[in-house]
C-alpha cells in the first residue's frame, strides 16, 4: 500500500472515532447536563401578548426573563377580562420561576385574583428532592384557608412555563421529534408525565413597533418582524415558538389565545376599550 493511501486510512479512522466518540457522549449526558449547555442561550428580555376571545381583544400578558449571576427568573403575567353571563368579571395570573444557572428547578410563586378573591401559592424544591408547596386563599373577612404539604420527587421536573424554553433551547427542530417531560403545575403543585411534540414549522409576521393614531384614537404597528416559529402540541395547549424558546402564538386550554405583539398594540390599546377601564374610569371623574 502506498505511502498516501495509508495516510487516508489513518485520517478515515481517525474520523470514525471522533464520531463515535461524540455520539458516546451526546448518548450519556444526562437530562440536567442538556440543560446545563441549553442555559448557555438564555437571553435577558421581555415579550408582550395581547390576549383574544371569541375574536375579542380581552387582555394582555407579558413573559419577561431576568438572568442574574446565580439564578435565572422567568415572570409571566396575564390580566383578562372574561364575560360571565351578563357582566364582566376581571382575573388575573402573576407566575414566577426561579432557577439555578443550570436550569434546575428551585422556587416558584402564584398570585391568581378573581372577582377580588386572591390566591397565593409559594413552592420550592429542598435538596433537590423534596417538593414544598403552601398555598393560601382568602375566603372573606373572616380569615384565609391554608393547605401546605411536602413530598418527594424522584424525577427530573420542569415547570409548565419551562416547558417551551427547555423543548427548543437544545437546538433539535426536527419536525415529528417527541420529548418526554416530568411536568410541574405551579398553580397546583402536581405533577405528570407528558409528550411534547413539534409538530409543524411556519412563518410568522410580528408586530415590533407601534405608533399612536390620534384620529383613531388607537395604536398602530408601524414596523413588523418576521419570526420562525414551531408548534408545540401538548399538555399546555398550542403554542408556537420560535428558536430560543419565546412564545409566538399560544393556544390555552381555556380558549384564550395569546398573540405576541408589541406592547403598545397589547395593553394600551386593550385597556382604552375594556369595559371595566372604563367604568373605573368614568367613577373617578
Amino acid at each position: 500500500m502506498s505511502r498516501r493511501g495509508t495516510v487516508g486510512i489513518i485520517v478515515v479512522l481517525a474520523w470514525a472515532a471522533g464520531l463515535a466518540a461524540f455520539a458516546r457522549r451526546e448518548l450519556s449526558r444526562t437530562e440536567a447536563e442538556r440543560l446545563a449547555e441549553s442555559a448557555l442561550r438564555v437571553a435577558p428580555g421581555a415579550t408582550y401578548f395581547a390576549v383574544w376571545r371569541d375574536g375579542k381583544h380581552v387582555g394582555y400578558a407579558s413573559t419577561t426573563i431576568d438572568t442574574l449571576p446565580a439564578r435565572i427568573q422567568i415572570t409571566d403575567y396575564l390580566v383578562a377580562d372574561i364575560a360571565a353571563g351578563d357582566s364582566v368579571r376581571r382575573a388575573t395570573l402573576r407566575t414566577r420561576v426561579r432557577l439555578t444557572r443550570r436550569l434546575a428547578l428551585r422556587e416558584f410563586f402564584v398570585q391568581e385574583t378573581t372577582d377580588s378573591v386572591p390566591r397565593l401559592v409559594r413552592g420550592r424544591i429542598l435538596n433537590d428532592s423534596i417538593l414544598e408547596f403552601v398555598a393560601r386563599s382568602s375566603i372573606g373577612p373572616r380569615g384565609r384557608t391554608t393547605d401546605s404539604s411536602r413530598r418527594v420527587i424522584r424525577e427530573h421536573v420542569t415547570a409548565i412555563p419551562l416547558l417551551a424554553p427547555v423543548t427548543m433551547l437544545g437546538g433539535q427542530t426536527r419536525i415529528g421529534r417527541v420529548a418526554n417531560f416530568v411536568l410541574l403545575d405551579p398553580a397546583s403543585g402536581k405533577t405528570q408525565s407528558a409528550l411534547v411534540k413539534l409538530a409543524a414549522e411556519s412563518l410568522f409576521v410580528v408586530p415590533d413597533s407601534a405608533a399612536y393614531d390620534a384620529p383613531a384614537a388607537k395604536w398602530r404597528s408601524v414596523h413588523n418582524d418576521s419570526v420562525r416559529a414551531w408548534r408545540l402540541e401538548g399538555v399546555a395547549g398550542t403554542i408556537w415558538v420560535d428558536a430560543l424558546g419565546r412564545t409566538v402564538r399560544h393556544e390555552r386550554p381555556d380558549g384564550t389565545t395569546l398573540q405576541r405583539t408589541a406592547y403598545e398594540l397589547a395593553f394600551e390599546n386593550w385597556r382604552a376599550n375594556s369595559p371595566l377601564s372604563k367604568k373605573v374610569t368614568s367613577g373617578k371623574s
